[in-house]
């Protein structure tokens, strides 16, 4: 029987408009590496599932997960865990989530994190 893959719920971002999901969830997978590998959910608006990138673009996902983890991913099919500190949330205006950043450069600086 195959592992379950877990990952820790690092973050929830959304777009601060009204009927609109738009924006990403970082979890960060245990994957028996020294770091654990960050993996983006990006949601379109309306919150469908767009698309999903290891390490925000560096690795493709078959870089660090098999084609059977790869299917899990897509289909949610993993243990989620809460962190100690828990989720952090961030909430982008629309001039911030529509800017020229990429979402590692929001992150890096720290944009939308709530005081």
């Amino acid at each position: 029987m195959a592992k379950r893959l877990k990952a820790f719920h690092i973050e929830n971002a959304r777009i601060a408009e009204e009927n609109n999901d738009a924006g990403w969830d970082i979890y960060l997978f245990l994957d028996g590496s020294p770091t654990g590998t960050l993996v983006w959910f990006f949601y379109d608006f309306g919150g469908s599932l767009g698309n999903i990138e290891a390490e925000e673009g560096e690795f493709d996902l078959d870089d660090c997960f098999t084609e059977r983890e790869i299917d899990r991913l897509w289909d949610g099919d993993f243990r989620k865990l809460t962190p100690p500190q828990g989720v952090r949330h961030r909430v982008l205006t629309a001039d911030e989530f529509h800017s020229n950043l990429k979402p590692i450069e929001i992150v890096q600086q720290g944009i939308g994190l709530a005081a």
